[in-house]
Parts: structure tokens; C-alpha cells; sequence
């Protein structure tokens, strides 16, 4: 077989030998170098993902302004005064008591005893409950943002 194309070889002009060495200078080039649908999908994969990810962070980025604006709103709310301010309504809801019981009056036929009564009693510990449980997981958050470190992704 060597002999076969050696003298196939002796044959062709100097130009065709040219030409053909340059042939394979491009074959072997394109064999090693030919982009291919692979390639085309990976830079789109990459482009498709890099435009999802800045939707993220800029919907994080709103979505944490929006915490902070709350979290602001929320200190005006202090447990302790809450607190204070229901044992002050119990104290009122007491002293009224004893004042309806001394007169011989009913006092749960008062409509702003009734109110204060079911302030005190229920929707201030319900409210007190929520405040508390809103300060532990604001400051949850606050905690798991501090914790994150956003430098995942080196640069080549």
C-alpha cells in the first residue's frame, strides 16, 4: 500500500503536493477547532443564565429594600411598651372593677370595659405574641444576610 501511495505521490505536480499539504493544514486546523451547536448552546446556556441571575438580584435587591423599609416601620414597635401598656389597661380593667363592684354596678354592660377588656385580654397577647415572633425572624434574616457570602464565582 505504501508503495501505491508513494507513487500516486511522484505523480502529482509540486503545486498539488502544495496544495495539498495546505489542504491538511486546514483539515487538521477544522478537526481541532470547528465550532460546533455544543458550543453555540454553552454561550447561550451561559447568556440565558446570566440575564435570570441579574433578574434575581435585582428582585432580591427590591425585595430587600422593602425589608428594610419594614423592619424601620417595625421599631416603632417595642415589646416592653406594648407590654407596659397592656399591664396599665389591666391595672384600669381592676381599679373599674372594684369601683362597679363598690356602686353594685355590672360592669360588662360598660361598652368601653368591654373594649379595653378585650384588648388587655386578647388582642394585646396576640399582638405582643406576633411583635415578638416578627423581631426573632427579622432578626433571622438579618443573621442569614450576613452570613452570605456572594463571592461564589471566581473570574478566570
Amino acid at each position: 500500500m505504501e508503495n501505491k501511495v508513494f507513487a500516486i505521490l511522484k505523480k502529482i505536480s509540486k503545486e498539488e503536493k502544495t496544495e495539498l499539504s495546505a489542504v491538511s493544514d486546514l483539515q487538521d486546523w477544522l478537526d481541532l477547532n470547528q465550532l460546533d451547536q455544543v458550543a453555540f448552546r454553552i454561550t447561550d446556556d451561559l447568556a440565558g443564565a446570566s440575564y435570570e441571575l441579574s433578574n434575581i438580584i435585582a428582585g432580591f435587591e427590591n425585595e430587600l429594600a422593602k425589608f428594610q423599609d419594614k423592619y424601620q416601620d417595625m421599631q416603632n414597635f417595642q415589646v416592653e411598651d406594648f407590654k407596659n401598656r397592656s399591664i396599665k389597661g389591666g391595672d384600669l380593667i381592676t381599679n373599674y372593677l372594684n369601683l362597679t363592684n363598690e356602686l353594685g354596678i355590672d360592669a360588662e354592660e360598660n361598652e368601653v370595659y368591654n373594649k379595653v377588656y378585650s384588648q388587655v385580654t386578647e388582642i394585646y397577647p396576640d399582638f405582643i405574641d406576633k411583635l415578638e415572633n416578627a423581631y426573632i425572624d427579622a432578626e433571622a434574616a438579618i443573621d442569614e444576610l450576613e452570613n452570605i457570602n456572594l463571592q461564589y464565582i471566581t473570574r478566570n
